[in-house]
């Protein structure tokens, strides 16, 4: 039980960074088509 909720804690973690970057990575998108 201890460890699959670390295992849990983890992916939702790994998940949450992933979101991150992908949400930073669009708004680099953005701010380059805005500078154009």
């Amino acid at each position: 039980m201890y460890y699959m909720s670390k295992v849990l804690i983890l992916q939702t973690s790994l998940f949450y960074t992933e979101t991150l970057q992908l949400m930073k990575s669009v708004e680099i998108l953005i701010y380059a088509q805005y500078d154009d």
